[in-house]
């Protein structure tokens, strides 16, 4: 309905639409065994589902021309991609169907091999060299795009790779699987932190069926830091498509090694990405990617977009003083929420204070004050978790998002108002877009596409949130 309002809209101001290029897409690389149904889901819905949407508002409209961005995966395949090759091929189907339905339109999927940007960093840019595959140069794929489109008689489905590519093989019997992207070679490391609870005090406040676990809010900021690390005199702008591969859990009197890894810093529209890892080694020598993010940086903060009105929804059902005895599992440090505004199937708004200073977080902080506000990011899941546990009789835990922006240097002193608009629930998961405002209105921070697993075993995890000991040895 949304998709056919805006449509609707463009179409009264500018004219109607004669052609439609889909190019959305996102990566949650792992082996079969490692990926979870939620990841499995985004990669489909953002391929076909937003697909499906324009193509239905666009029913009655007499198109000129349809173009769908798919990939070479859905040709070759690839380990690690079962969902982005599958995503991939209907989208060639449907684009199939299309030109039957629609005799007098060009319609084409383009079966993209790695482009010089976007999804391809170094380090897959050398991997996919490493197979023979050269990268499409974006000007070369451009021109290539329009030819394509001017040849009306073309084939719905092509295959477009870069010029000295070897096509790949299809027998696969012999052939050595090629890794996915969270087994692609570590970045290089920035800088290394032995983390324990013991010089972290803030871990006490987030555990998990009796285990601590290290906050995505706080793992947003220390990749942040990574980000800065290499690139001085640059502003903390955000990131794009984090991921959350495998949590950081800690026993009591456990501790874990974590690296913080970032590559060299691209220049892409007008911003610089750098992508960031956080990494760790077991006992035994194996390699774990825990979460992975391109960080935004930029000379300057980006200027904050008009805010939007202030959402006033019902009441919410649960008195505040309960929220952190019957709903919540944090603990004292982590106790930010301070009222909830108001609660229905929407969405949910509520208040916040501000993070004490990172030295009150833990031991020896990286710099003296936040890059964002973990407390305030953090608030903004836990609103999340009532809002799951209202709507959907379950609670929630972020497993990632596709863009952040803050707008501002830093949090304001006195809290913030945090306003979240769900955007899809399914079984199993909840899509939201998060925006936290000062006490003015104006806008400091905006996160789209947070994405959140809903699991009702996770009530019973929350409950046992005291630190359980266990004898082992320090990795």
């Amino acid at each position: 309905d949304a998709v056919t309002a805006v449509l609707a809209d463009i179409a009264n101001r500018l004219g109607p639409v004669t052609g439609l290029i889909h190019g959305a897409g996102v990566l949650a690389d792992s082996y079969i065994s490692d990926k979870s149904d939620a990841d499995f889901d985004r990669v489909l819905a953002t391929k076909i589902d937003g697909f499906q949407h324009l193509l239905d508002a666009l029913r009655e409209q007499t198109l000129r021309t349809i173009v769908a961005f798919s990939s070479s995966t859905a040709r070759f395949g690839r380990t690690g991609q079962a969902d982005y090759a599958i995503a991939n091929e209907v989208l060639n189907k449907t684009a199939q169907r299309e030109q039957r339905r629609r005799s007098d339109c060009r319609v084409v999927s383009v079966n993209w091999g790695p482009w010089d940007g976007g999804m391809v960093t170094p380090a897959l840019r050398e991997l996919f060299a490493d197979e023979g595959i050269s990268v499409i140069d974006l000007q070369a794929g451009a021109r290539y795009l329009l030819d394509e489109i001017a040849t009306t008689q073309g084939p719905v489905e092509v295959v477009i790779l870069g010029g000295d590519s070897e096509v790949p093989s299809t027998d696969t019997g012999t052939a050595e699987p090629t890794p996915p992207l969270s087994a692609l070679p570590e970045l290089p490391a920035v800088f290394s932190r032995e983390l324990s609870v013991e010089g972290h005090q803030f871990l006490s406040s987030h555990v998990i069926d009796g285990k601590a676990v290290l906050p995505v809010a706080m793992i947003v900021e220390w990749l942040g830091h990574g980000a800065l690390h290499g690139n001085p005199g640059l502003r903390h702008c955000g990131f794009e498509d984090f991921q959350m591969f495998k949590g950081v859990i800690l026993s009591g009197n456990e501790s874990i090694d974590l690296r913080v890894c970032a590559d060299k810093a691209e220049k892409i529209n007008g911003h610089f990405q750098v992508p960031t890892e956080l990494c760790s080694t077991s006992r035994d020598g194996k390699r774990t990617l825990h979460a992975r993010a391109r960080v935004v940086l930029a000379n300057a903060h980006p200027p904050a977009p008009a805010s939007a009105a202030a959402r006033v929804l019902p009441r919410y059902k649960a008195a505040v003083d309960t929220l952190y005895t019957e709903q919540l599992f944090h603990g004292a440090a982590l106790q930010g929420i301070t009222t909830v505004d108001g609660c229905d199937q929407t969405g949910i708004v509520v208040h916040c204070t501000e993070s004490a200073p990172p030295q009150e977080w833990y031991t020896s902080p990286f710099r003296s004050r936040w890059i964002a506000d973990p407390m305030a990011l953090d608030c903004g899941f836990q609103a999340m978790i009532l809002w799951s546990l209202a709507e959907l009789g379950m609670p929630s835990l972020p497993t990632g998002a596709m863009s952040y922006r803050q707008y501002q240097p830093a949090f304001p002193t006195g809290g913030t108002r945090i306003e979240i608009r769900v955007t899809q629930t399914e079984t199993g998961q909840a899509s939201a877009d998060i925006d936290w405002l000062d006490t003015t209105g104006e806008l400091v921070a905006r996160m789209n596409g947070y994405q959140c697993v809903v699991d009702a075993s996770l009530g019973a995890a929350f409950r046992r949130n005291t630190l359980e000991e266990r004898n082992t040895a320090s990795r």
